[in-house]
């Protein structure tokens, strides 16, 4: 019963298509196989969902891409493959962008997902950007500290004295402190005419910081990678 209730209340998200200037992103939800066919059907006026391949079938997504068409998606409920073929290919963006945590069980993004994105995006070589994929959990690890903290331990007496719990707890609070530079986030900035997709490069260089792509409206309104 609980399953059941988690699907319904995934399928009934809100979804929106971000307008800005001729850039068009859909942020998709968690939106599930249910959903995308009751919006498809809804918003191209049929009472079914019609085979794949048919006349119908083809129709329908040309029309839904009014509704839904995107230059830019965020993939729905964090890369899960409970999705259609047919609203991918409504949406059409030249970019997808799959939101995802670390510690998770539900393996997102599904690498059975990734290959369909790349068949449904708009172009050869539609752009994934995945901040699993992308992601590291710290800028650099501080060994030296750890060292120190080890063989503080190492040395300990059996009761510790104040001075030496005081510098143990110090040290600590120093290895808690948040150093995790934001690898992974994904990062998109647009003025309307271009769009910027990036995320930061993990090799720590002075020089490079940022791997990106960058696309431009043509002047068909056609979003082109630079």
């Amino acid at each position: 019963r609980n399953r059941c209730y988690g699907k319904t209340k995934n399928g009934h998200s809100v979804i929106l298509r971000l307008h800005f200037g001729n850039i068009r992103v859909l942020f998709g939800g968690d939106l599930n196989i249910p959903a995308e066919k009751f919006l498809l059907t809804h918003y191209t006026g049929l009472n079914r969902f019609p085979r794949k391949h048919t006349t119908a079938y083809v129709d329908m997504v040309e029309q839904a891409n009014d509704w839904f068409g995107a230059d830019v998606m965020k993939v729905c409920h964090h890369g899960s493959e409970k999705v259609t073929d047919a609203f991918m290919a409504a949406v059409n963006p030249a970019a997808f962008v799959i939101s995802s945590g670390d510690e998770e069980g539900h393996v997102h993004p599904r690498p059975d997902l990734l290959g369909r994105l790349g068949r449904f995006g708009r172009g050869k070589a539609p752009v994934l950007l995945s901040t699993e994929l992308q992601r590291s959990t710290r800028e650099r690890e501080d060994q030296k500290l750890v060292g120190k903290l080890l063989d503080t331990i190492e040395n300990l007496d059996e009761v510790p004295g104040d001075t030496e719990k005081k510098d143990i707890q110090a040290k600590i609070r120093e290895l808690a402190k948040t150093n995790v530079d934001v690898y992974g986030s994904i990062y998109l900035k647009t003025d309307g005419e271009r769009l910027i997709a990036a995320f930061k490069i993990e090799s720590g260089s002075d020089i490079k910081k940022w791997f990106y792509f960058e696309y431009s409206i043509d002047s068909d309104g056609v979003l082109t990678l630079i």
